[in-house]
């Protein structure tokens, strides 16, 4: 079974459910403005069923830099701004970027409760978790519009092979995007890890005009179709 996570906020979005029978539909709400965005972008924003059985639920990426510091080689940088937040993480930028970690305070073996994300709460909420982010690229003449719904999870537990457990790591990023011609959706694309698959819109499963997608156990890699 799973839980529907509907993105429609732009840049960053807050979770709120609301119950409807035994599904969960998870509305994304606007936390920035929304001057410049094409309105197409919201109307179509996909439908991400979350499986109800996933321990590892949207999580806000302020909580990991919260919960993390930035590491060379193993070895906590110094004089980094404190506490690290969204408003100056840029400032690792400063450090040449690619050698850069943020490293759990806790160490992945403790699988820290923040790790679990944010469940709806009785009333329909994930509170304070602004867990979904929209980047839309504009390929320069107005008419070819990507854009890009990305989804934050705290954690990712990887698939169990021949009784071994391959895959988890800390912080993980999913998205879909959704290409555009002249506002009208052509094809999306469903990311799977270094992977994914693209589909013509229209071949996409719909509620109303919004593509569906269902989101893999743990590993939340987003596909197509349930299964």
């Amino acid at each position: 079974m799973w839980i529907s996570h509907r993105t429609l906020s732009m840049l960053v979005a807050s979770l709120l459910i609301q119950c409807l029978r035994f599904v969960l539909l998870v509305d994304a709400t606007c936390l920035a403005q929304y001057d410049g965005i094409p309105d197409f972008v919201l109307k179509y924003g996909p439908i991400i069923y979350l499986h109800s059985e996933d321990q590892y639920m949207p999580s806000a990426f302020a909580t990991l830099l919260e919960n993390s510091k930035p590491t060379v080689n193993y070895t906590p940088v110094a004089d980094v701004p404190s506490p690290l937040t969204l408003d100056n993480l840029d400032s690792l930028n400063s450090l040449g970027g690619k050698d850069v970690f943020l490293t759990t305070n806790e160490g992945i073996r403790a699988l820290p409760e923040w790790f679990s994300g944010t469940r709806p709460d009785k009333a329909g909420k994930t509170v304070d978790a602004v867990s979904s982010i929209i980047v839309v690229r504009d390929h320069g003449d107005g008419k070819m519009v990507d854009a890009f719904y990305f989804y934050y999870y705290g954690y990712n537990q990887g698939n169990t092979v021949i009784g071994i457990q391959f895959g988890n790591h800390v912080g993980d990023w999913e998205h879909n995007m959704i290409r555009f011609e002249n506002g009208e959706p052509q094809a999306v694309w469903y990311s799977q890890h270094a992977g994914g698959e693209a589909f013509t819109y229209q071949a996409t499963e719909k509620q109303g005009l919004r593509p569906v997608g269902y989101s893999a156990n743990g590993s939340h890699a987003v596909y197509a179709t349930p299964g």
